[in-house]
């Protein structure tokens, strides 16, 4: 019986991803299939999403609502800074993904409402 494999989009990979990427490569019903983060990010952010994506040969794609539209994506974990864990979390649900929110969930509690 051959189980499905769920595609996982890195959605920033400027704080923990690099300790949780490896472990959803391993995992022999993950597939990591691409980085994505907003554009004009600060270069040192933007460095630390394209070498992942790097790492794991994948694309880096810098319009999130773009990767989140893509067919191969079924869960997107966030690791950003903390003040846009909300943002981009909400922004992956209502795109009808999983998430795997990197703590804490939002830093204002105007956002953990959105959430």
């Amino acid at each position: 019986m051959m189980l499905r494999q769920y595609g996982v989009l890195l959605l920033s990979c400027v704080r923990h991803q690099r300790d949780y990427a490896p472990y959803i490569a391993a995992h022999p019903r993950l597939k990591i299939v691409a980085v994505a983060d907003e554009p004009g990010l600060p270069d040192w952010m933007r460095k630390a999403n394209v070498d992942m994506a790097a790492q794991y040969d994948v694309p880096y794609i810098e319009d999130v609502d773009a990767a989140l539209a893509r067919d191969d994506v079924q869960l997107a974990s966030v690791c950003s800074e903390p003040t846009r864990h909300a943002q981009l979390a909400t922004q992956a649900a209502l795109a009808g993904k999983h998430v795997l929110v990197d703590k804490p969930m939002a830093t204002t509690l105007e956002d953990a409402d959105r959430f």
